[in-house]
């Protein structure tokens, strides 16, 4: 069940690192168009992040919740929502941290770490609500899923 987790969360961080890199760089017309040749050093930076944002969330969450993982399907959708919505904040954490230290125009230390201080609240915010939509959704089959390995083994 832990490597069944595991794969999930990196899937999942992987699919958003995907569907930003789609959405285009906001201008009218370029939405959907894949275009990773000149952003790939950004969008690898992305997927790492989302790798390691996924792995340290459902560590945590096997180590913290994993008497209600087993439990019933509702206990199990709960503790997924709860999963995705911490995995998103903190995804966010990591991208606006990387965003600022490694693309940012040359800044001295303290203003790097102001610029960063005034980013968190709200980037961590945003990925924690869009990480609760997308946890609604997704903890279904994730609930399933676990549901019937739990059983199985």
């Amino acid at each position: 069940m832990a490597a069944v987790v595991r794969i999930s969360t990196v899937l999942v961080g992987l699919t958003n690192v995907f569907l930003v890199s789609l959405a285009g760089d906001g201008e009218l017309g370029t939405a959907f168009i894949l275009n990773l040749d000149p952003w790939w050093p950004h969008n690898a930076l992305y997927a790492l992040c989302a790798v390691v944002a996924g792995l340290v969330v459902s560590g945590v969450f096997l180590r913290f919740a994993r008497r209600e993982l087993h439990g019933t399907f509702f206990a199990r959708y709960g503790v997924m929502v709860l999963a995705v919505c911490l995995g998103g904040a903190s995804l966010s954490l990591f991208l606006a941290y990387a965003g600022v230290v490694l693309y940012s125009s040359p800044l001295t230390t303290a203003e790097r770490l102001l610029e960063v201080s005034s980013r968190l609240p709200l980037t961590v915010a945003a990925g924690g609500a869009l990480g609760a939509v997308e946890g609604v959704v997704l903890a279904f089959p994730m609930s399933a899923v676990l549901g019937r390995l739990g059983t199985a083994g």
